[in-house]
């Protein structure tokens, strides 16, 4: 049986514990990792950069990058100031440090 694998919504609060009764499928073990900061942080920036490119409903154009999960790569686009999603960053390192090596 696969281990429990949880992405939350980035509007949703992480739940503080999760099941770790063997009979319900996660050993103690995989009960920590499944709670650990890194793991969460792993997984919210899987749930961002796996986002398609969103550029908005407005008029602005603004510079920004997004990560393109094809290319695995951050590029750069026009962001038009309202309507986007979270796969939107100020700057290149910005989205290098949040998404490359995650998916």
């Amino acid at each position: 049986e696969e281990p429990v694998r949880v992405i939350p919504s980035l509007s949703q609060s992480v739940p503080k514990c999760l099941p770790c009764d063997e009979r319900q499928g996660a050993s103690a073990f995989e009960a920590k990792l499944l709670i650990s900061p890194v793991y969460v942080r792993v997984l919210f920036a899987e749930a961002i950069c796996s986002q398609p490119l969103r550029l908005g409903d407005c008029k602005q154009s603004v510079r920004r990058y997004w990560y393109n999960a094809v290319t695995r790569a951050c590029e750069i686009f026009d962001y038009t100031g309202c309507q986007g999603n979270d796969n939107n960053f100020e700057t290149l390192l910005e989205c290098q440090n949040t998404c490359e090596n995650i998916i």
